[in-house]
């Protein structure tokens, strides 16, 4: 594994924050900690959205993940609903996350002080749904109210080896197939055996027949198709699209889902 700090966002006119650049199994991963104060300014905020934006559009990597404490305890991720004015601050942090396409995956609460609310103000954001198994919230260090968050992050899936057989039945001699099958005596052969004998008898000889006269498929390596970084955004704000519309059936989300499913496919995306 090799990591780097990203200067130029490191850099941003948003201080409280650190990027690295971290090169796993040949997997690049953009990795962002940020910090919110609870008195920060609106100005700061959108200093905020613009690094994170910054962060999803202009970088090269192939993975994406932005954590830190953020301090919006009006926002629920869970039931994606945020307490307050549509132009307050929360709200506002809550849509530009929902337009860059990312998840949130600390679901359960994070602070826990006695005789206060306990709240939700640290976040695990990725670009992809699938990035974290799971999180675990473990014992605050020390005199911290915060707890320690930790996940499994998974950048890559290995590869199961098939022992299957796996034959190229175009390529098949039947004509031998039905020609060896002709030369049996069947009658006399199952004369006085049962259905069960029977059909054991005749899946063996079959089963011979296709292992001599029907060859193997030849081991190919597949090509991973690659999509793009923009495409992949795409793709997983067309799913977000049709999840609201499938909490909310409104003229408005469809609206939303198809324009966000026509522009995956002008970018080459699969779609349903």
């Amino acid at each position: 594994m090799r990591a780097s700090v990203n200067e130029e966002l490191t850099n941003s006119e948003f201080a409280e924050s650190l990027w690295c650049n971290v090169e796993v199994d040949h997997q690049q991963l953009l990795v962002g900690l940020c910090y919110r104060s609870p008195t920060s300014t609106a100005e700061n905020d959108e200093k905020l959205s613009l690094v994170m934006e910054k962060a999803v559009l202009l970088t090269t990597a192939h993975r994406l993940l932005i954590i830190g404490y953020f301090n919006f305890p009006e926002i629920d991720y869970s039931s994606e609903t945020v307490a307050g004015s549509s132009t307050a601050p929360p709200a506002m942090f809550f849509a530009k996350t929902q337009e860059l396409c990312l998840f949130q995956h600390a679901t359960d609460v994070t602070r826990i002080r006695q005789n206060q609310v306990s709240s939700k103000l640290d976040y695990v954001f990725t670009d992809e749904e699938n990035l974290i198994d799971v999180v675990n919230y473990e014992v605050p260090l020390g005199k911290s109210d915060h707890m320690v968050l930790t996940w499994k992050l998974l950048l890559a899936t290995p590869l199961v080896p098939s022992n299957q057989v796996k034959y190229n039945y175009h390529k098949g001699d039947y004509q031998s197939i039905r020609n060896s099958l002709q030369m049996i005596q069947w009658i006399g052969w199952w004369e006085g055996r049962t259905v069960n004998k029977m059909w054991m008898d005749f899946s063996k000889v079959l089963s011979e027949a296709v292992d001599t006269h029907i060859p193997l498929k030849k081991e190919q390596k597949r090509r991973r198709s690659r999509l793009s970084r923009h495409t992949r955004r795409k793709i997983s704000g067309r799913c977000k699209a049709w999840k609201h519309y499938c909490q909310c059936r409104s003229g408005r989300n469809l609206g939303k889902y198809k324009q966000l499913r026509n522009e995956v496919r002008k970018t080459g995306g699969r779609s349903e």
